[in-house]
Order: C-alpha cells, then structure tokens, then sequence
C-alpha cells in the first residue's frame, strides 16, 4: 500500500526542523546553501540518482535502490536530529559510518548501494546545518545579553533613585540643621557661637557631599539611558562609592 499508494515519494525526506532553519536564515549563506541541498537530496532521490545495483530487471532494480535510499535517509534523520552547533566531527563519520553500512547490508541483493554522489550531497548538507546552527546559537547568545542588559539597567534605575531619595532626605536633614544652629548663635555667648558656627561650617561640607551624590547619581541615570551601566554601593552617610561597568 505504501509504495503503491506514495509511488516514489516514500522515499524522499520529508519537510523537517532543517527546512524551517533553512528558511529561517534563508538571508544568510549557510541558510541559502542549506536550502539548496536539501532541494538537491529530494531530486538525487526522484531522479533514481541516490542508489544502484546490479539487478538486470527493472522492478527489482528500483525496489533494491528504493529499500537502501530509505534505509540510509532513516539513519541520516536520526543522526541530523541530534544536530548542535559543535558536534560536525562525530555527526560526519556516523553518516559516513551509515554509508558503509547500509552498503554493506545491500551488498547481497546484487549489490544495492548509496551513490558516492547522494553520501557527498548529504555530508555537505551536514556542514551548512551546522553552520546555520552555529549562526541560531550566536542569535540566541545575543538575544540572553540584551535581556540581561535590560534587567541590569532596570536594577541600576532602581539604585539611582533610592540614592537620589536618600540625598534629598540628608538635604533637608542638613538643610534644617543649619537653620536651626544658626537661629541659636543669636542668643549664643561668644563661646558657645565660635563652637556653633564650626558646625555650621561641617554641617555645610556635608551639605556639599550630598549634593555631589545627588548629581552624580542623576548623571549615571542618564548614562544608563544611553547604554551605559553603572553600580553604586556601600551608600552611607554623606559617602558612596561607584564603579562603572
């Protein structure tokens, strides 16, 4: 039923994971010489060019080619499903191991075998896989940093403005603290005024510390915009450190 219902198209591969990837990165090279060549194993196939032997009738002659075709192009599906980007040495000695021996299982039925032709077709049908995989591997490698860089930048946004908090709340702090030491000098004695106008002059370095912060901070937020990002850490009282990255 199978060979009388499909005729000779049993035989040839079926649309695969290979094809879309083909299709896929049809704008690059590797994707275009895939396509190719997997075009070129369907034709091999229907044109009765991927398989011979010695049978003189020609029933005998198709059926022989058309048993080691789908034995072999069974054995090559199973080896390309376990494609990866770096595994082409041990991927092309299976084929080549497969070849020998689906030829030599044939070797009893007048000697039906696999092409020179239909294995080199094949085996570099293998190499542009992998090179298309290779590309996908690159795709999705660069795909993972953007995603990381985003979440880097989400993460360093949320520092900033816990630092620009931070720096607001220690200005107003300050802010009131020197208000309120420079209320009490008036009634001061002379003392008690040269101590408190000393606190003034820390309170107000302190002042421009947090500020300094404060600017740097907003600053970095929009270097981040721009593709930089930053890390800020060990934030204390009126100190910090940064690192950029």
């Amino acid at each position: 039923n199978v060979i009388e219902g499909y005729k000779d198209d049993y035989i040839v591969p079926n649309q695969s994971v290979l094809d879309e990837l083909a299709d896929d990165y049809a704008f690059t090279e590797p994707g275009r010489k895939l396509k190719e060549l997997r075009e070129e194993v369907r034709r091999l196939v229907k044109k009765d060019l991927a398989g011979t032997c010695q049978y003189v009738e020609e029933n005998r002659k198709r059926y022989a080619i058309h048993f080691a075709v789908d034995a072999f192009n069974g054995k090559i599906d199973s080896i390309f499903a376990t494609i990866k980007h770096d595994n082409y040495g041990k991927l092309k000695q299976q084929i080549i191991d497969a070849f020998n021996l689906v030829n030599h299982n044939g070797q009893p039925f007048r000697d039906a075998r696999i092409t020179d032709t239909f294995l080199q077709v094949r085996l570099e049908e293998l190499k542009w896989a992998i090179a298309v995989h290779e590309i996908r591997q690159q795709e999705l490698q660069e795909q993972r940093e953007h995603r990381e860089q985003i979440r880097e930048e989400a993460k360093a946004k949320k520092e900033y403005e816990a630092a620009l908090k931070k720096a607001e709340r220690e200005e107003k702090l300050i802010e009131e603290a020197i208000k309120e030491t420079t209320k009490r000098m008036e009634a001061a004695s002379s003392e008690e005024r040269a101590q408190l106008e000393s606190n003034i002059i820390s309170l107000k370095q302190k002042l421009e510390e947090v500020e300094s912060l404060s600017q740097r901070a907003l600053s970095m937020a929009q270097q981040t915009k721009r593709g930089h990002v930053y890390v800020i850490s060990n934030i204390g009282s009126f100190g910090e450190k940064v690192f950029k990255i």
